[in-house]
């Protein structure tokens, strides 16, 4: 093979497992819209892609299974197989749908796909990503590396080509492992935590036949909901995030009858990577915040056991817990083990909190890693995890010039009306002003 020939890269037990869970719950692709005042010509955009698959390699590949390691196979073909520019002569909300539901196949297809819809003077920049390859911090490094090219800005964080997970451990020294090693066992009862939630009672409404074409929604709080909002989580001693996690806490409570109130929510482990870089994988964390329901009452309150809540699990190091596992797997276990036993083992961890717990990704502020766009940025949302056979929508929160977004995926199911509702509690619960 010459130095020049994409090389296969192996993949990782995350990946593995993702795959094992596509056959219940869908390869959870999630899309980034940005609108944009400006438009690329196909040229500098097919580009753009190229380089930013350079930079991360996988992003340039489909998935191939094998028994004892799946691997990542580079996909011949030029670059504007996955890179499309279309100019609009109609809806533009219908036209991202259309392509939403065109769905990525990762045994064929690359796990990224650039679509710039035109209309007027601009465009609307539509990156899928399949979760197979990347999480939320991973789809931001893409977002990044690719905002970079397009604008010919210089990355200041080192792009990182390694894909393990043992990556979240680098910061971790002598005593901390001790605390891990007791979080790992404590995740042995973590099911029987979430069975100790009672099933909800008032569930989200669902179309006569169980099925339909997914809905999404974007719950939008302003500069200066966001700013008070904060402020008065900060007198609390609580964070944005702790407020976002105690507001859903409320929601749950108020469909149920009794017990107390889960909500499941993801930590991205990059934070103990060092140094900070830019990492293309799955390297995230799954913690669940259990809360009394007499702790539910109002905001200030919830927040307060919310945050109790959260900074154990951080002392406790729960997300990098969560994760230790798939990584001592990564060590032996043969990935298509991994795949066969996904489904049944779902059954028992996932399953039972969708029927209890709500759920949110906290993808963080965006600020930082769009700082390419600049001004040219007129608005932007997300699509997804898009999920199957779920009774429930996730969120996707994220921050961006000082406001707090939260991205509502409503899975085939589910009807539109279920995310209204779903946006007044979620107003009530905050006790938003205005």
């Amino acid at each position: 093979m010459s130095e020049s020939t994409p090389r296969a890269i192996r993949a990782e037990a995350a990946d593995a497992a993702i795959f094992g869970a596509s056959a219940s719950y869908g390869h959870l692709c999630f899309h980034a819209c940005v609108d944009l005042r400006r438009r690329f010509e196909a040229a500098a955009l097919e580009r753009a892609v190229e380089a930013m698959v350079a930079d991360f390699p996988v992003m340039g590949c489909r998935y191939e299974l094998h028994g004892l390691r799946d691997r990542w196979l580079p996909v011949e073909g030029p670059t504007r197989d996955f890179v499309h520019v279309e100019r609009l002569s109609g809806d533009l909300e219908a036209a991202t749908r259309a392509w939403v539901l065109r769905e990525l196949d990762p045994l064929r297809d690359r796990p990224v796909r650039v679509v710039s819809l035109e209309h007027g003077g601009g465009c609307r920049l539509l990156v899928s990503l399949l979760h197979i390859a990347v999480d939320g911090g991973g789809a931001m490094a893409v977002a990044r590396a690719l905002a970079g090219h397009l604008y010919g800005v210089p990355e200041p964080l080192p792009v990182e080509r390694r894909r393990d997970m043992w990556q979240a451990f680098e910061r971790l020294r002598g005593a901390h492992w001790i605390v891990l090693g007791a979080a790992m066992f404590a995740q042995v009862f973590r099911p029987l935590t979430v069975f100790a939630v009672p099933r909800r009672v008032r569930d989200f409404e669902r179309t006569p036949s169980g099925d339909g074409e997914p809905c999404w929604r974007q719950v939008a709080l302003t500069v200066e909901q966001t700013e008070r909002l904060k402020a008065r989580l900060k007198a609390q001693g609580a964070t944005l995030n702790d407020g976002l996690l105690a507001a859903l806490a409320r929601v749950a409570v108020a469909r149920s009858d009794r017990g107390p109130a889960a909500v499941t929510y993801t930590i991205d482990l990059r934070r103990y990577t060092q140094p900070p870089r830019l990492i293309a994988t799955n390297i995230s964390g799954i913690a669940i915040a259990v809360i009394d329901r007499d702790k539910a009452g109002d905001l200030d309150t919830a927040a307060q056991a919310m945050r109790a809540v959260t900074q154990r699990q951080s002392a406790n190091l729960s997300g990098l817990s969560f994760s230790m596992m798939p990584a001592l797997n990564s060590l032996w276990t043969p990935h298509a083990l991994i795949r066969a036993i996904l489904p049944p083992v779902m059954k028992l961890s996932v399953d039972p909190p969708f029927r209890r717990a709500l759920m949110v990704t906290n993808v963080g502020r965006l600020d930082e890693g769009l700082a390419a766009f600049g001004d040219d940025i007129e608005a932007i949302s997300i699509i997804g995890p898009c999920l199957r056979n779920s009774p429930l929508p996730p969120i996707a929160a994220v921050g961006f010039r000082g406001q707090l977004l939260l991205q509502i995926y409503g899975p085939p199911g589910l009807t539109p009306e279920a995310l209204e509702r779903y946006e007044v509690e979620l107003r009530e619960a905050l006790e938003l002003e205005g």
